[in-house]
C-alpha cells in the first residue's frame, strides 16, 4: 500500500497530493493513503482529504495542471478536490468490473 505525505502549511497545495493520487491509482488500481499533518487518511477516504482544501479560486498553475486531467474547466480548490477524490474512486469501480469473470450456470 502507498501512502502519500503532506505537511505542507499551504492547504492549496495538497491539490496537488490528490493529484498525484489520482495518478497512482491510474497506475495501480488501489488508492493510496495519504497522511495530512499526522493524520493518515485511507485511501477510499480521500472525499475526507478533498475537505480539507480552503474554497479559494485555483490559481493559474494549479488550473493548468487540472485541465489536462478533466473535459470541463474546475473552478476553486475544494470543487476541484471533490472531483479528484471522485474520479480515483471511478478508476477503482471500472478496475473492480472489469476483474469480474462471468459465473458459470
Amino acid at each position: 500500500m502507498i501512502t502519500l505525505r503532506f505537511d505542507g502549511d499551504d492547504r492549496r497545495d495538497l491539490l496537488d497530493t490528490l493529484i498525484e493520487a489520482v495518478r497512482i491509482t491510474a497506475e495501480t488500481g488501489e488508492r493510496p493513503s495519504v497522511k495530512v499533518g499526522g493524520q493518515l487518511y485511507p485511501g477510499y477516504e480521500l472525499v475526507r482529504v478533498a475537505r480539507l482544501l480552503p474554497d479559494y479560486e485555483l490559481q493559474d498553475h494549479h488550473a493548468a495542471k487540472v485541465a489536462e486531467m478533466f473535459q470541463w474547466p474546475q473552478h476553486g480548490y475544494i470543487r476541484t478536490a471533490y472531483n479528484l477524490a471522485i474520479q480515483a474512486a471511478q478508476i477503482v469501480g471500472a478496475n473492480k468490473e472489469r476483474r469480474v469473470l462471468p459465473r458459470k450456470l
